[in-house]
């Protein structure tokens, strides 16, 4: 007790006096105010009394050690202050989190250093934890404070753009917006930095010129506002701000006015100092400049740049001007330069990838950084490497769906605390998701979308997985398509680039069990498109393009799994547009593919939506489809994401209790559907019945369960006991990948729809899923990702192989086409070649009005083709007679004995 009260005296004596703590809290106000001044007249802040800010502002905080808790809050804001000018991002969040740690802080404290702390987040491209932190600073901002929450929002909306949440990024700004226009003497400069961000939104995400005009109108009136402010401070913001409005004026196709603002918004980079500002101007005029055809004055201005955003320290930048560079090499047939500059690019991107983990954001927010990787690819293929290329190609691809593979497997190794952990942040983000699915107003949306913000940010911090690039090992994936019998198909379809001359150009990678081979396709994907659209409206042909009329079609009797029914253009498809997709995409590969036999297709792109099996072979009088030559006649073909889903670890063999599990739902009739407000009315499907009744026929163990049955609660108790997964239904399609679902039915635990997000949070080991409902495999189109759709949930899930389609499917075809593919399913055929049979069966005993692709090509089936092991059903009708003669047995000895004794 006496050494302890000694060690208190002492600590009591080597403690500063409180004056002198004073004094340091004085001098940095000093500082402070000799900051404020450099920036108001000067427009920078010298960097030697940066750091001697952050320096006093610690030395302070350390003098009163807790004994004036009141200034606490403002030292640490003053050093974070500092450290966020000086660039020190990663000190920053350290301090902040020291700071947040200390039990003396108010909650509007707390909430500035939240707000600090997603700053230094946001600069090094953790748009996650960025987010994360401005949630919980708004979560402690008061609502009388308008500005401030003005701000965060702005702030959120910010970061939701950086993570490709449109949606929620726009809700943000409006509501920042009426934040800030109620008050009565409006904050001009929170305006304006307002304005800027939705002028860059409407840059990066408007879809027609007057929304590209509305922005113009933001970015004007924000620069504006920043000058009449008078504010020295606030020239950079408004030289952004020009910049936007150069950008804008660009896309409008303004090319004096473009170039006008971005030199003005370089002046004002000058001006300031700011290397960040310059970076962007100078970049935005070698755009300018590349499309005046003037590629050296671009390259030079990209240097430039480039070594600006060296000094913001701003890696995004580096990457986008990298890539540029790498664009302008390649557009001048520099190839090795090209390379240097992509190479330099990818470094970047991956460094921004790992900063997002795994997050249901990352793989939305990666596609935009994927170009460095198709630059070097076509690099590498001008110079011959067609080997390289192919590996440089499959690093890009189904990068997202494999960390949730290996997240899933690193499950398996938390510690149940860790394991109970996750369930239960899982569980409350599905929960939150469903309410997102619903209507709510701008405040319970915010809140909901803070919440989900908060949930990923625990979950990732919890899984602690980090992406990774790895090269797909060849001799194995030769050795896989040696086992399973396959050629495989990988096709890269890269767009024109303009401004630095850079051509269009599609490539098909065809690799047979004992070489690569590439093939260069006379196609670009603009011509894709256009093929493609004429098709059918089903693949969103332009408006105003002229088709050739069809014949009439009846469509008595036709029912369709969604709530839209498509008109004859949509059922009738193009044979001719057929023919010239098969000319130019399978053609020219024929000479490296078997005569007849199986391919596996990894396609890219729009070619995600084509069925490959529905292509013609040969020119075929319009609309005719009887005898026409599609290739289904001549390959069995599945799809898969990337060369390296082939090497996926087949689950281990276990005895599974059922053949099939079949959920489907015939009637929609029910006033139940309360996930679905503001949806048409769902049509009844009547041919489901007959579909669940011939899978009960065909096995021997299944389980069916059918409208009030077929609920959630029993799907998720049946899910991993069966070897097929059967679900029949009306799909719903959402522009947020997350809220595709399929209609099952509702009971006291569940409201009946089955989402995308729902499914991503289980593990399921079923050899195959069957998604029999329309356009289960259509979703948003993600790069090297394919659709975020329904089947792609069960893929991340960890299912082998699913069956799904690509558009509406009649009710009666699709009945027929599952029956036949479970028939020749059970007789042990592979799956590529069961779906084979099964519409080459449909197409036999189809007539001539039905048999159009669109009524038996939707069906396409993704990843592992190996043979189910199913059982027959019992022959009762044998076994009766069987046992009827066992009966007899006796009477007939009987009888024969009798007859002999006579």
């Amino acid at each position: 007790m006496l050494l302890l009260v000694l060690f208190l005296l002492l600590q009591e004596t080597t403690a500063l006096p409180i004056a002198t703590c004073d004094g340091l809290l004085a001098e940095t106000q000093a500082i402070s105010d000799r900051l404020r001044d450099a920036r108001r007249f000067d427009g920078v802040m010298p960097d030697d009394l940066l750091r001697q800010f952050a320096a006093r502002a610690r030395e302070a905080r350390r003098c009163y050690d807790g004994r004036a808790p009141e200034h606490l809050g403002l030292l640490y804001r003053r050093e974070l202050y500092a450290l966020r000018w000086l660039r020190r991002y990663e000190e920053a969040i350290h301090v902040a989190s020291e700071a947040l740690s200390q039990d003396a802080l108010s909650p509007a404290e707390r909430a500035y250093l939240y707000y600090d702390r997603a700053n230094a987040h946001a600069r090094l491209g953790r748009s996650v934890e960025a987010l994360h932190d401005y949630v919980e600073a708004l979560a402690r901002t008061p609502e009388h404070d308008a500005e401030q929450r003005a701000s965060l929002l702005i702030e959120m909306g910010f970061n939701s753009r950086q993570l490709r949440d449109v949606t929620a990024a726009t809700s943000y700004y409006r509501q920042a917006e009426q934040l800030l226009r109620s008050r009565p003497a409006v904050d001009r400069s929170r305006l304006a930095f307002l304005l800027r961000q939705k002028a860059d939104l409407a840059l990066t995400s408007a879809e027609n010129d007057s929304l590209l005009e509305a922005g113009l109108r933001d970015a004007l009136e924000a620069a504006q506002l920043y000058l009449e402010s008078g504010s020295a401070n606030l020239l950079y913001n408004a030289g952004t701000a020009y910049l936007t409005a150069s950008q804008l004026s660009d896309a409008l196709g303004d090319a004096t006015q473009a170039i006008e603002l971005a030199r003005r918004a370089e002046t004002f980079g000058q001006r300031t100092r700011s290397s960040l500002l310059l970076a962007g101007a100078l970049r935005t005029l070698a755009t300018l400049e590349a499309r005046r055809g003037r590629m050296q004055v671009a390259h030079t201005h990209l240097l430039d740049a480039l070594d600006h955003a060296r000094q913001a320290g701003y890696t995004e930048y580096e990457m986008v001007i990298a890539r540029a560079l790498g664009d302008l090499e390649l557009g001048r047939q520099h190839l090795a330069a090209a390379k240097d500059w992509y190479q330099q690019a990818i470094r970047h991107a991956e460094t921004l990838r790992a900063s997002l983990g795994t997050t249901d954001w990352s793989v939305m927010a990666f596609d935009q950084w994927q170009g460095p990787y198709t630059g070097l690819v076509r690099v590498l293929l001008a110079e011959g490497r067609t080997q390289e290329a192919f590996l440089t190609l499959e690093q890009t691809r189904a990068r997202h769906l494999r960390d949730l593979h290996r997240q899933a497997q690193l499950m398996g190794d938390l510690s149940d605390h860790d394991r109970l952990r996750v369930d239960s942040l899982s569980q409350q983000l599905v929960e939150v998701r469903n309410q997102l699915s619903r209507p709510s107003s701008p405040d319970a949306l915010t809140r909901l979308k803070l919440r989900e913000t908060r949930l990923m940010t625990e979950l990732d911090a919890v899984l602690d997985l980090e992406p990774q690039a790895t090269l797909l090992p060849l001799p194995q994936l030769h050795a896989a398509l040696r086992e399973r019998g396959q050629v495989l198909i990988s096709y890269f379809v890269d767009p024109a680039d303009p401004v630095f001359g850079v051509p269009a150009f599609t490539f098909a990678f065809v690799l047979t069990p004992e070489t690569v081979t590439g093939v260069t396709l006379d196609v670009s994907a603009d011509s894709l498109e256009t093929l493609m659209a004429s098709i059918s409206p089903l693949f969103r042909a332009r408006p105003g393009e002229r088709q050739e009329e069809p014949p009439s079609l009846p469509t008595s009797g036709l029912t369709f799994r969604s709530q839209t029914t498509p008109g004859l253009r949509e059922r009738q498809f193009d044979t001719d547009a057929l023919f010239r997709l098969h000319q130019a995409l399978i053609a020219p590969l024929q000479p490296y593919l078997p005569e007849r036999g199986r391919l596996v297709v990894v396609p890219d792109g729009l070619l995600f939506m084509i069925p490959f099996g529905m292509l013609l072979e040969a020119k075929t009088p319009a609309f005719s489809y009887e005898e026409a030559p599609f290739l289904v006649r001549r390959y069995a073909l599945s799809t898969e994401l990337a060369a390296s889903m082939l090497l996926r670890p087949n689950p281990p063999d276990r005895d599974l209790s059922l053949d099939v599990a079949a959920f489907g739902r015939t009637r929609f009739d029910a006033p139940d559907l309360g996930a679905l407000p503001g949806r048409a009315p769902l049509p009844d499907l009547p041919a489901v019945a007959d579909e669940l009744a011939s899978i009960r026929s065909l096995f021997r163990r299944t389980r069916i369960a059918q409208d009030a049955e077929a609920t959630e609660t029993v799907f998720y108790r049946l899910m991993n006991e069966p070897t097929a997964l059967h679900l029949a239904s009306h799909a719903l399609t959402s522009p947020s990948p997350l809220y595709n679902a399929i209609v099952l039915w509702p009971d006291a635990e569940t409201d009946g729809v089955l989402f995308f997000h729902e499914m991503k949070r289980h593990r399921l080991s079923t050899p195959l899923v069957v998604l029999s409902g329309c356009s289960t495999a259509d979703g948003t189109l993600a790069f090297g990702e394919g659709m975020q759709s329904l089947q792609y949930a069960f893929h991340a899930t960890g299912v082998s192989s699913s069956l799904a389609t690509l558009w509406l499917v009649d009710d009666r075809a699709m009945s027929r086409i599952m029956e036949t593919f479970y028939r020749h399913l059970r007789d042990g055929l592979p799956k590529d070649v069961a779906l084979q049979r099964a519409q080459l069966d449909y197409l036999e005993a189809a007539p001539a009005s039905a048999q159009s692709p669109f009524f038996w090509a939707a069906p396409v089936l993704y990843g592992d083709p190996h043979p189910l092991h199913l059982s027959r059903p019992l022959p009762w009708g044998w076994l009766l007679g069987l046992l009827a003669l066992v009966a007899l047995l006796p009477f007939l000895f009987r009888t024969v004995r009798s007859s002999l004794s006579v």
